[in-house]
């Protein structure tokens, strides 16, 4: 049963690799970030703020969430390495370094 646990957790990171590579590549893309409540293994009964990254692609139906522990540019920027077209957002600061991207249209809600 072990090995079947080992296999199931490896395709389904494949299959998550393959959703966040096609999400990449749809020339649009909608972008939010939303705390969550992580615990903590080092304090028991205590929790710390975490962040959930949503790439959105309407067009394809695609969703791919990314954890981080922050809310600094660099995990948007990070995920969407070679993404080209228009990033919808929420106008947050992290984003505005997408406007020297000459492959990225940044558009604001």
């Amino acid at each position: 049963m072990g090995n079947w646990m080992d296999k199931v957790g490896f395709d389904l990171e494949q299959l998550a690799l393959a959703v966040a590579d096609q999400v990449r590549k749809s020339g649009y893309l909608q972008v939010d970030e939303t705390t969550i409540r992580v615990q903590d293994r080092k304090k028991t009964g205590s929790t710390h703020r975490g962040y959930f990254w949503v790439y959105h692609c309407p067009k394809q139906k695609l969703l791919v969430y990314q954890y981080a522990p922050g809310r600094g540019s660099k995990v948007p920027r990070g995920f969407l390495h070679g993404f080209q077209g228009v990033l919808h957002t929420d106008g947050y600061a992290a984003y505005l370094t997408f406007i020297r991207d000459a492959h990225i249209i940044l558009a604001n809600c």
